[in-house]
This record gives structure tokens, C-alpha cells and sequence, in this order.
């Protein structure tokens, strides 16, 4: 009954063309997330990966910096789940090691701090760059 309702569900979406781009498994959170974007009460901001693809998040216009990282794992998390993928990413050691980046290359580091006091605005582009550490050799 389940695959019914999902493929007669996916027609319609792909049939629609306003709908057209939603996934036919979509969360009560990725539409509300959608709706939210149309009402102006959240902004879209695109993580590039570095194959150049990106992932759109959508988020609060009041959010921080760890909601943003937050998003970002929901959505890696629900993409790796729709793809049939079965490995899990260490977020711990992600951040340990890349920063996210404005396209001016302003690296964003406060996870406290309000994304809008970071610079980063509606339908901002964000990149990874590997983080720069100092090696410490105790002899």
C-alpha cells in the first residue's frame, strides 16, 4: 500500500509544474522548511561540495551558525539515506578539520554568532575549506 501511495505520489509531483522539483519522499520538516522560505521567514543558503555539486538548506533568518551545521547534517544525513547509502560521516572530526567559507573566503568560526552577523544572507553560497593546524611535537 505504501509503494502505491509512493509512486502515485511521485507522478503527480513530476506531473505538476510548480511541484515538479519536490521529492516524492519528502519530510513534514523539508516542506514546512519549503513554506517557510516562500513566507520570507527563513533564507536558502547553498553548501558547495568540492565535486561542485551543492546542497540547498533552508533556515531560520534569526539562526546561528551550529543550526546551520545542524541543518546541513539533517539534510547529508536524509540525501545518504535516499541514495541507498549505508555509511555513516564522523560530523565530530568534519568540523575538526573544514571550515565553511563565504564566497569571499570570510571563514565562519563563532558557532554562537547569528548567521547574519557572519555575512551570510538569502541564497549565500558557502564552500568547505580544510582548516590550516599547528603542529605540536612534544620531545
Amino acid at each position: 500500500m505504501k509503494e502505491v501511495v509512493q509512486k502515485a505520489l511521485a507522478q503527480l509531483l513530476s506531473s505538476d509544474p510548480i511541484l515538479g522539483d519536490l521529492h516524492a519522499d519528502m519530510t513534514h520538516q523539508e516542506v514546512c522548511g519549503l513554506l517557510e522560505v516562500e513566507a520570507g521567514r527563513s533564507m536558502l543558503v547553498q553548501v558547495r561540495k568540492a565535486d561542485g555539486a551543492t546542497w540547498d538548506l533552508r533556515v531560520p533568518r534569526d539562526a546561528r551558525l551550529h543550526q546551520l551545521k545542524a541543518a546541513l547534517k539533517t539534510h547529508v544525513t536524509l540525501h545518504m539515506h535516499r541514495c541507498g547509502l549505508k555509511r555513516a560521516l564522523s560530523w565530530r572530526s568534519m568540523w575538526r578539520r573544514h571550515w565553511l567559507v563565504l564566497s569571499d573566503g570570510t571563514k565562519l568560526t563563532d558557532d554562537n554568532a547569528t548567521l547574519s552577523s557572519l555575512g551570510v544572507k538569502h541564497k549565500c553560497t558557502l564552500s568547505f575549506v580544510k582548516r590550516n593546524r599547528d603542529k605540536c611535537f612534544n620531545r
